[in-house]
């Protein structure tokens, strides 16, 4: 009988995915820590925090991950993958275990902004690390798998907090994610590797072999990578100009404008419920136990949204399955606002977050395949870009509901409201009429 052994290449994008998922699910932890602490901080008399305070404290690290995001390109082009993905590890476990120290709202606020600079630099590295390394046939399989660590990593923190916080305190949750982290460390020390591309395009070419031959992938390895780089830089001397044109063509001018309406109200839902969620239900007469149980079925929801409708997706389009979603996520918290049982509380909540924490996802793939390839990373940049700013909202959201003493129930309104809106924006993107080729070329390239 013959066993097939991994090659050495199967190895190495096994052991990068490994490390890249632990750094994803910290992320998914980590942010996810706040939303289980908040009703703990509005109860404690010692910090006088209004709910609109922190609404805008579950902002800040929002806002600190798209300035970490935005930073993290510059960063990987000037030093490689390896090093700045180690130091953000370093930087947001210590710093979220240092918002277990925190004296009041404003040192917290500080923290979970840097804590969010942190993992919002980080995760574009991880992308880039699997992409690269993972097999080519295989890649998207490597990508979607580890990208699931944020939600395993939400699922987590929501069971831990049921024992923790009201047992030893919302302090102590911070402590847990911060040691987590500190514990990851050592293993992306010693087995993260270097981005060969990185150092292939900044003319370290003998480093990138004696990389290449110390993992066992051969000097051939590097020696692809230059070819396809140069190809790649031919590529991109084109005008720059044209991806964007691209975005505003008659074909895609009314795309460029739903997609990121659609994702900026996905990003509203899902870290707008992260954070409030517990907060809400415990608003409602829900024991905060039974709230932060809650949480667990949220996360547990987007976890089956994903395995459920990436299949529909693929099988009937990613319109359809972003409808399904969107409508599933409006109809279940418009229903949570009737004041149900437990049991179907816990049943609705497990499909909105089927529904609302999968869109998001399932939209940046429509995206991504929806327009021709010289404009996809525009495109996608676009999107991106813009929705992000449904994640600031979000939390701002659910603590102006609250401080306004006008029912928690108008929080589920609300957020119903918007995942209808997600639905009727994504069916606003004309059907397209380009081929399903991810090679076609850009129209310059074409003259040329």
């Amino acid at each position: 009988m013959t066993v097939n052994r991994p090659t050495a290449a199967t190895r190495v994008a096994r052991t990068v995915w490994i490390l890249c998922f632990a750094v994803v699910f910290l992320d998914g932890f980590d942010l996810v820590i706040y939303g289980t602490v908040l009703p703990s901080l509005l109860a404690d008399p010692s910090w006088n925090m209004s709910p609109e305070t922190g609404g805008a404290i579950g902002s800040y690290a929002l806002i600190g991950l798209m300035i970490g995001a935005l930073m993290s390109g510059y960063i990987a082009d000037q030093y490689g993958r390896r090093k700045p993905l180690i130091l953000y590890a370093v930087m947001f476990s210590v710093l979220t275990a240092l918002c277990a120290a925190a004296n009041g709202p404003a040192m917290l606020g500080v923290l979970r902004f840097l804590v969010g600079l942190a993992l919002g630099g980080a995760l574009p590295m991880v992308i880039a690390l699997v992409a690269e390394y993972a097999p080519a046939e295989r890649r998207n399989f490597y990508n979607a798998t580890m990208l699931a660590g944020y939600a395993i990593g939400a699922v987590l923190v929501s069971l831990v907090s049921i024992f923790v916080v009201p047992n030893l305190g919302f302090r102590t949750m911070f402590l847990v994610g911060g040691l987590m982290g500190l514990a990851v460390l050592p293993f992306l020390v010693w087995k993260l590797p270097e981005s060969l591309d990185h150092l292939v395009t900044s003319g370290r070419h003998e480093r990138a072999r004696a990389l290449a031959d110390s993992m066992g992938l051969g000097g051939e390895a590097v020696e692809r990578r230059a070819e396809a780089m140069a190809l790649t830089a031919e590529q991109e001397s084109v005008d720059r100009l044209v991806a964007i044109r691209a975005l505003a063509a008659p074909g895609y001018r009314l795309a460029s404008i739903a997609f990121p309406v659609a994702g900026f109200c996905a990003f509203i839902l899902a870290y707008g419920l992260n954070t409030w969620l517990p907060e809400i239900l415990t608003s409602s007469g829900y024991s905060l136990g039974s709230s932060l149980a809650f949480l667990v079925a949220l996360n547990a929801g987007s976890l089956l949204g994903n395995l459920v409708l990436s299949t529909v997706a693929d099988r009937s389009g990613p319109r359809l399955a972003i409808v399904i979603a969107g409508g599933v996520a409006c109809v279940c918290i418009l229903a949570l606002s009737l004041g149900l049982p437990t049991g179907f509380v816990y049943g609705l909540i497990l499909a909105a977050g089927f529904g609302a924490l999968t869109s998001a996802a399932l939209i940046f793939g429509y995206a991504s395949g929806y327009y021709p390839g010289y404009a996809r990373g525009t495109a996608l940049g676009w999107t991106m870009g813009l929705s992000r700013l449904g994640g600031v909202v979000g939390p701002l959201i659910g603590g102006f509901v609250l401080g306004a003493s006008v029912g928690p129930e108008w929080n589920f309104y609300i957020f119903g409201t918007t995942a209808l809106a997600l639905c009727g924006a994504i069916m606003l993107v004309p059907p397209s009429r380009r081929s399903s080729r991810s090679d076609e070329p850009s129209p310059q390239l074409d003259k040329a």
